[in-house]
């Protein structure tokens, strides 16, 4: 396999860098949203590897009695949440 070139990988890295820092700005937009709102958010943050963030909303949501929670978290996105001590 052939490694891409320096310039190739500092382009893709910094489009990481802003998809995840534009995601994370849509985030904190709406944060004010229900809660049912924001825990779909929380696949997000647990995709950008913000595990601890995204299973607060989870917890937040769990005790205000989130009606969508039972569903989405059977939801491949909320899969690695099973490995979060809190869970």
């Amino acid at each position: 396999m052939i490694d891409p070139q320096p310039e190739v990988v500092h382009a893709a890295r910094q489009l990481t860098i802003t998809r995840s820092s534009w995601a994370l700005e849509i985030i904190a937009a709406l944060s004010m949203e229900s809660t049912s709102v924001r825990v779909v958010h929380a696949a997000a943050l647990i995709a950008l590897d913000l595990m601890q963030d995204g299973m607060e909303i989870v917890k937040q949501a769990a005790a205000l009695g989130s009606g969508p929670l039972p569903t989405l978290l059977n939801a491949p996105e909320y899969m690695a949440l099973r490995q979060h001590p809190d869970f």
